[in-house]
């Protein structure tokens, strides 16, 4: 980097197939199909030319757990939202009141769809946003409707 750090690009697979990896609110990777363990650095003897240079999973808040710190820098995003017609306006902006994107939306997409959007303006990981409401309510669930911000139990 431009700091003079050596950097690696790493490709995380887990053997059981089908299973996902996800970010942790505290920069760790969770397999998860397996509760309780995030990656860490583990000794394999004989498989790599250093033991102790392998990764896998180790048990949450083991002591070779590895935290990502760029994960856990989070951009606070307040979200106003409106009726307009059938859709809901949608405006998102960041602590100083920057407008980050304003946009139309449909009432059944989710809150999570909304934080990728503002991820993507923000050329940031979706974990790194957080969404809160103009009185301050985080809103942590991903699955929740756009329409949910507007109070309003059906549009069109």
């Amino acid at each position: 980097d431009d700091a003079g750090n050596e950097r690696h690009a790493v490709d995380v697979a887990y053997f059981s197939e089908g299973s996902e990896f996800k970010v942790n609110d505290d920069g760790t990777i969770s397999a998860e199909d397996v509760p309780g363990f995030v990656l860490g650095k583990v000794c394999r003897p004989g498989l790599t030319w250093n033991p102790g240079s392998s990764l896998g999973l180790v048990p949450q808040g083991h002591a070779d757990a590895l935290v990502f710190e760029a994960l856990v820098c989070s951009r606070v995003v307040t979200v106003t939202a409106s009726c307009a017609d059938a859709s809901v306006n949608v405006s998102c902006r960041d602590l100083s009141g920057d407008e980050i994107l304003t946009l139309l939306m449909e009432p059944t997409e989710t809150l999570g769809e909304l934080r990728r959007r503002c991820a993507d303006a923000l050329g940031l990981l979706a974990v790194n946003v957080r969404l809160v409401t103009h009185d301050s309510i985080l809103l942590t669930t991903d699955s929740d409707t756009i329409q949910s911000l507007t109070g309003v139990t059906s549009l069109g």
